[in-house]
Parts: C-alpha cells; structure tokens; sequence
C-alpha cells in the first residue's frame, strides 16, 4: 500500500515539474518574443500625414562624436554604393524600421565584394496614428522622405554580430542618415548632410574626399 502512495506522489511531482516548464517556457517565450523586430504589411492608401524623425531617435542617439565625414568613415566596417532592391517593412518597441537590400555596385571601403546584396536596417517607415490603425504616419529619418526601389545610395555601415534585435551579418548606417548619401534623381547629384550642413556632391566628388580621409 505504502509503495503504492509511494509510487502515485513521484508520478504526480514529475509531471508536476514538467507542467511548470512548460508554463515558464511560454511565459519567457512571449517576454522575448516582444523585443523582437515585427514584420508589418502597411496599406499605403492610409498614409495621411508625413513626419521626420528628429536626430536624437534611436540611431543618432548615441553618437559620440561630430557627424562628420572623417568621423563615421574611421568608424564604420564598409562603405559601398548600391542600388535599393527590395524593401520590408518593420516595427520594434514602436519604432518604425526598414530592411533595405541593397546590391552593391562597389566598395569603395571594406572587404563586401561587387554584385553582393547585403540587408540594411534603416530607421524609418510607417506608424498608425491610432489604436484602431485608421491611418498611417510616414516616418522618415531625413528630409528626402522613404527610401524606393531603384534608389541609389552611398553608404557608410556597419556589420551587426547578433546580439542585438538585427540578424548576424546584416547591417546598419555608421551615423544615421549622416553617413548615406542618396541620389537626387532631380539635380542630378548626391544629398549628403555634414554636420548641420545639406550639399550636393556628384559620385566622383564623395568618393575622391573618402579615399584621400582613408589615407
């Protein structure tokens, strides 16, 4: 009899521990499933407003140092030029982000070889304006608006190693939207932003000032 009572409590305390790690791996797996980047499909038509993110979000604000060229260029992994391929849409801890693919036409620094395509991570996107996502707010990081496909783009980057929310071997801008330059199909030249400063330089111009930083 006693084996018995003996045998039924072990039955009852195994699958007991079993039931309480199950319950606890759900509950850690939802806490972390909150802090991952969301992929989002957004109806465009709802676009009813634009904003720019000001320079102390996410990316700028942790900068240590003057946005520069000289700055991000000894600090970044790669600098390359490429065209936008292809565009998703994400949402993390309510930051809008984009995955940029990007096929690089050439390094002009870093070791990403030509006819490469690389994801890039790009502050900006879309937001509802609601709870009850009647509207969309475009959100973007400087005053060019979103990025599109077929965009050209310089851009100064940085490789990301997995421990953040971004997948090993993607990347990020070195300094925000101070380290892209995009091509102004209209004047027909690259807008850069240096400093509190806005230009336009041509591709020989830019690529020429960060070889001679590079030296």
């Amino acid at each position: 009899m006693k084996k018995g009572i003996y045998f039924t409590f072990i039955l009852i305390a195994f699958f007991s521990t079993i039931l309480f790690f199950n319950i606890y791996r759900k509950e850690v797996s939802t806490k972390v499933n909150s802090h991952k980047l969301l992929s989002v499909a957004y109806d465009k038509s709802k676009v009813c407003e634009k904003q720019t993110l000001e320079l102390n979000n996410l990316e700028a604000s942790c900068m240590l140092y003057n946005p520069v060229m000289e700055n991000y260029i000894n600090q970044s992994d790669a600098i390359i030029v490429g065209d936008v391929q292809d565009i998703k849409y994400y949402e993390y801890q309510g930051f809008p982000w984009s995955k940029l693919t990007v096929k690089v036409d050439e390094t002009v620094r870093g070791d990403i070889e030509a006819g490469e395509s690389i994801n890039v991570y790009v502050m900006e996107g879309y937001q509802y304006i609601d709870k009850e996502k009647t509207g969309l707010i475009e959100v973007c990081g400087d005053g060019m608006g979103l990025h599109k496909k077929g965009e050209q783009i310089i851009l100064g980057i940085n490789e990301e190693n997995g421990d953040s929310v971004f997948e090993k071997g993607s990347y990020r801008r070195t300094c925000s939207c101070f380290s892209e330059y995009r091509f102004n199909s209209n004047r027909k030249n690259y807008h850069i932003y240096e400093g509190e400063k806005e230009q336009l330089l041509g591709k020989r111009e830019i690529k020429q000032r960060i070889k001679e930083i590079c030296r």
